[in-house]
């Protein structure tokens, strides 16, 4: 049975924390509560180990008796394990995933609970959580702040900004295609930059041109009530694994503009390079190159189908 809330409100004092939140996780899948620090998982975590609903909402479709939840406090009224984040040592987080994997628990509760742990502990316990939710059709709800654990240990993921579920998918289709300036910078580098639509209504395809360096760029097929007045900046944006960069033959239907290395920073089998483009700065990530020097200058190309409008 799945995990279902809808219309979930709590607030302390005046400062609302959700506010109409919904939100269905499925069982047989590890569903992940993803957002800034302090948009409220935990808080969310600990109104689900509870059943509490405050306000207006519901939290039902589970039996709550029969869970496990790892990333706070032990409650004796059911059969939680207790784990304290980062205070507690990682043989005994092991242990108690130990137990979990022995249990036959149908909601489990994960509140960070790969933070600390070295990359071969986390995957080894993830192949398990996959496991274990597959095989005994659990319902396990898996929150951090850190995106890269959302896209690796997740099969669907919540966004949570400004109290509400702003997006929900695959951790993939969330990267690739995130719904908000916000959740576009959360999720991972992206250049993101002022512009100005030059096309009109009737263009297939929307021309821009940058506030910063005044590059002619165009972008992605968009509805047009998305991309604002034709009088008013958009924010648009391209993450940097997108661009390409070219020091010879190149493609001119890819927004070719000119630029200049003005840093490098090897990040193991790939490099991500800031580039000056006459005052617009963007960042590239390409593999690991030999002869990439600070002050060269190159031609960048920024796919169309790849630059997203973001109105504000």
């Amino acid at each position: 049975m799945s995990l279902e809330i809808k219309n979930l409100s709590k607030r302390f004092g005046n400062n609302w924390v959700f506010r109409n939140l919904s939100l269905t996780a499925e069982p047989g899948k590890v569903t992940g509560i993803f957002g800034s620090t302090g948009c409220g998982k935990t808080t969310l975590l600990e109104m689900i180990s509870t059943d509490e609903k405050p306000g207006s909402g519901t939290i039902s479709g589970l039996d709550l008796t029969n869970s496990k939840l790892i990333g706070m406090p032990s409650n004796e009224k059911r059969s939680w394990l207790p784990f304290f984040g980062n205070k507690a040592f990682a043989g005994n987080r092991i242990e108690q995933f130990a137990e979990l994997f022995g249990s036959n628990a149908k909601l489990i509760l994960l509140d960070s609970p790969f933070s600390g742990l070295d990359i071969a502990v986390k995957e080894s316990l993830s192949k398990k959580l996959f496991e274990y939710a597959q095989k005994k059709s659990a319902t396990v709800i898996f929150a951090s702040s850190d995106f890269n654990e959302i896209l690796q240990f997740c099969d669907e993921a919540a966004v949570i900004e400004k109290g509400e579920v702003m997006q929900f998918g695959r951790p993939q289709e969330i990267y690739d295609e995130p719904a908000t300036v916000a959740i576009a910078e959360l999720t991972g580098p992206n250049n993101l930059f002022e512009a100005r639509r030059l096309s009109s209504s009737k263009a297939e395809i929307p021309e821009f041109q940058t506030i910063e360096g005044e590059h002619k760029l165009f972008g992605r097929k968009t509805e047009l009530g998305s991309l604002g007045a034709i009088n008013q900046n958009i924010i648009l944006g391209i993450r940097p694994e997108q661009i390409s960069m070219t020091f010879g033959a190149s493609f001119p239907e890819d927004n070719l503009i000119k630029a200049k290395i003005v840093k490098i920073k090897p990040r193991g089998a790939e490099t991500r390079v800031e580039l000056d483009a006459e005052g617009l700065r963007l960042e590239a990530l390409v593999p690991r190159l030999i002869g990439l020097n600070i002050g060269d200058e190159c031609m960048l190309g920024l796919p169309p189908d790849r630059i997203r409008p973001f109105s504000h």
